[in-house]
């Protein structure tokens, strides 16, 4: 078999915490967001490439009640403020549980978000 790479458009899901930026344990002041060294440059890279890329975020600080869905949201906006207009992620799946009390879990290592991604973009899957 002959594959060339060079030619593939990827799906590519990242982790936001401790991938795109710094960890910091239960985040929700925007001010604490830096960004992880190069990875402005990988992602631009991506993108000039034609990938698709996706966070999916494990924030199970809203069920714990430690910070709202809005203080997430204000986080990835100052996270996507310091990345630049030209980096822009196709979804961001953030999963705000710590159990699966809620119908939809995508709490990882669940599977949904990226079966969702294949079934959006009618990937085919083949051994």
């Amino acid at each position: 078999l002959n594959f060339n790479f060079m030619n593939n458009k990827f799906h590519i899901v990242l982790d936001r915490d401790g991938t795109i930026i710094e960890h910091v344990h239960y985040l929700k002041d925007p001010d604490k967001i830096v960004l992880m060294k190069n990875v402005k440059n990988v992602l631009e890279n991506w993108i000039d490439e034609g990938h698709n890329i996706y966070i999916h975020t494990n924030q199970s600080g809203i069920e714990r009640g430690y910070y709202s869905l809005s203080d997430v949201n204000k986080c990835n906006d100052k996270m996507l403020s310091l990345l630049g207009k030209k980096i822009r992620f196709s979804s961001i799946c953030i999963a705000p549980n710590i159990t699966n009390t809620i119908k939809k879990n995508y709490r990882k290592p669940s599977t949904l978000f990226g079966n969702e991604i294949l079934q959006s973009k009618h990937a085919i899957c083949s051994e």
